[in-house]
């Protein structure tokens, strides 16, 4: 979550629950509060499953290991807040289960697909593009 406010600085990284339990109100209360006092300036980040789910770690390994594939990010970084961490750790991750825990891809293909749209998107800056052996 992300809000603009000073005042309410202390939610970010809280869920509803959460916060509901140390305020003493329920967690839909608390949503609507927080929109009317933040003058619907609030970013709130939910994902369906839990961090480090195996099951959806599982589910990406055949789709990320496909050649034309690439990872990215879908998270919007706002002028104010704390961003999620998806924002500043999504390549990093990539790296660390792709290559490192699961070895499912070298390091120069993760480096690879993490720069496809560029490569692929932008001919005329040929200098984009990775060459075997570039990366040690």
């Amino acid at each position: 979550m992300a809000v603009a406010s000073d005042h309410n600085r202390w939610m970010e990284g809280k869920t509803f629950p959460e916060i509901g339990k140390a305020i003493g109100k329920e967690p839909f209360d608390v949503i609507c509060d927080l929109l009317i006092e933040e003058n619907g300036q609030v970013m709130v980040f939910h994902t369906p499953t839990g961090p480090d789910d195996p099951f959806t770690f599982r589910s990406m390994w055949s789709g990320f290991t496909h050649p034309l594939s690439m990872p990215s990010t879908d998270t919007i970084l706002c002028p104010v807040g704390r961003p999620a961490h998806v924002y500043y750790d999504c390549f990093p991750r990539f790296i660390d289960i792709f290559v490192k825990q699961k070895k499912l891809l070298s390091f120069e293909e993760a480096i690879r697909k993490m720069h496809l749209p560029a490569g692929r998107h932008d001919e005329d800056r040929k200098a984009r593009h990775l060459r075997k052996g570039e990366l040690r």
